[in-house]
């Protein structure tokens, strides 16, 4: 328990609280991914029990290290939840989409 950093093999990284071996309370996690849609996310927020929960900053970069989604809101067991904003950019790093509303996971809208 406490404040701390966790570097994995790959270069990921979790620098945050710590409560029972797991990310809790507020902290930055980074992870770079070899084969996925993505290749790094970095979030900047809160954490229970090891899980993305409360309020906090998301970010999804390419392969090429461009920002190509950016959501700032709630978050729920690990998923985008309650109000919040998703920005998605094209390759220039101009906004192509933008959501403002309720999620549960996926975008419900303006509800």
């Amino acid at each position: 328990d406490g404040k701390g950093r966790l570097i994995l093999r790959d270069k990921s990284y979790y620098d945050c609280t710590w409560k029972d071996g797991m990310p809790h309370g507020y902290g930055v996690c980074e992870i770079l991914y070899s084969s996925q849609e993505f290749a790094k996310t970095k979030y900047i927020g809160q954490f229970v029990n090891g899980k993305l929960e409360g309020i906090g900053d998301h970010y999804c970069y390419d392969q090429f290290g461009n920002l190509v989604i950016k959501y700032s809101g709630g978050f729920k067991e690990g998923r985008y939840w309650w109000k919040g904003n998703m920005l998605i950019y094209n390759r220039n790093g101009n906004i192509i989409e933008s959501k403002t509303g309720w999620w549960d996971g996926d975008f419900l809208g303006d509800k």
